[in-house]
């Protein structure tokens, strides 16, 4: 019976294997047969391809390597069409369906190619010396759907370049919000489900994206550094003197443990692979927005009346039996719901804490607050 039941899983999934190469084999509208065989030959490479060439030798190619430069050359591929037979692919969601998908620039090196337009020096160890932290190339901002579970698999969805001109903030939320469009159009997500979750890293702009897709039905989660300030609510003027309404409460010092109040949720619990583990959660806190940059064609009051309308929650999760910090899926008892937000690199810079901003209200006690195993 393991056997039959096997056999159908292996079925179903060669079915829908087909299914997406014949859609991919339609994306090509010019040189398809090469740019097909070329992405075959791609995929079954024994490692990192280092030589177009030798691609041509690999027995899923079928062709020779003048056919694989004409295609590089005058292919084309309708990027659009390619994106919706991804988006269309079936996607790992959480207890409740929801879609996580995680966001990150990954940079292509081009340190040798000085000709090539729209370099920008990425952030990569350089392979020349092991010192030098960035590398001419080309930024990518990849989108990939996350499952639950330990596992490093992920569905690709979507890649955008960026340019030397472009506005980080600006391509991310576009490129969020026709993400969501397209999920909509493939019939992942409809109205009713809960919001998709984008899991972010501590160099984008949480806030600012959190205003730009505020009449979109996506929740966003973002690590942040351990150094940044927060303020509570501003609330009324002391005294009895005139002058302005305060824009800012007390100060919250994510690095001085002195500065924090009660925490609004608390949750302690002991887990199989790392020790004591402790979430701690509090509400209604803002950072400061500058008059300057994205801000400054912005509201005369920013910082209270732009702020007051995003309530964020601040989640810190504490980890102390050892070994590396564990990423949501391993701390929540509902994975995926919270994606892996806690990268190790930045916790251990700055101790055992990772601090995280939702920057979406959550009732008190809902179950997407981590609970330790």
């Amino acid at each position: 019976m393991d056997s039959l039941q096997d056999d159908a899983a292996r079925v179903e999934a060669l079915t829908g294997l087909s299914r997406f190469r014949r859609e991919f084999y339609e994306c090509p509208t010019l040189r398809a047969d090469a740019l097909f065989k070329l992405a075959d030959a791609v995929l079954c490479a024994g490692g990192p391809v280092v030589s177009l060439p030798e691609l041509s030798l690999a027995a899923v190619h079928r062709r020779a390597h003048g056919a694989m430069y004409d295609a590089l050359a005058q292919g084309h591929i309708a990027v659009s069409r390619l994106r919706m037979a991804l988006a269309g692919l079936e996607l790992p969601r959480g207890a409740d369906r929801q879609l996580s998908i995680a966001l990150d620039v990954t940079p292509w090196p081009r340190p040798d190619a000085e000709c090539s337009p729209e370099r920008l020096h990425c952030h990569r160890p350089c392979r020349c010396d092991g010192v030098r932290q960035t590398i001419p190339g080309w930024p990518y901002q990849v989108a990939a759907a996350l499952g639950g579970g330990r596992s490093s698999w992920t569905g690709p969805l979507d890649a955008v370049r960026l340019g030397p001109e472009d506005d980080p903030t600006e391509v991310t939320a576009t490129q969020i919000r026709d993400l969501r469009a397209r999920l909509q159009r493939a019939g992942q997500w409809r109205p009713g489900d809960p919001p998709v979750l984008f899991v972010l890293d501590s160099g984008y702009d949480l806030v600012r994206l959190t205003w730009l897709l505020r009449d979109e039905p996506v929740r966003l989660l973002g690590r942040i550094r351990a150094d940044r300030v927060m303020y509570a609510p501003a609330g009324k003027r002391r005294g009895t003197n005139p002058g302005r309404q305060p824009r800012h409460g007390a100060e919250f010092r994510l690095a001085q443990v002195t500065t924090h109040p009660a925490p609004v949720q608390e949750s302690a619990g002991v887990h199989d692979r790392f020790g004591q583990v402790l979430a701690r959660c509090w509400g209604r806190l803002h950072p400061r927005l500058d008059r300057r940059g994205s801000w400054l064609a912005g509201a005369q009051h920013l910082d209270a009346d732009l702020l007051d309308q995003m309530p964020d929650q601040l989640l810190a999760v504490r980890v102390g039996g050892g070994g590396r910090v564990p990423d949501a899926r391993d701390v929540s008892g509902q994975s995926p719901d919270l994606c892996p937000f806690l990268g190790a690199e930045g916790a251990r810079a700055h101790s055992e804490e990772a601090v995280v901003l939702l920057a979406e209200p959550l009732a008190l006690g809902h179950r997407r607050l981590p609970v330790p195993l």
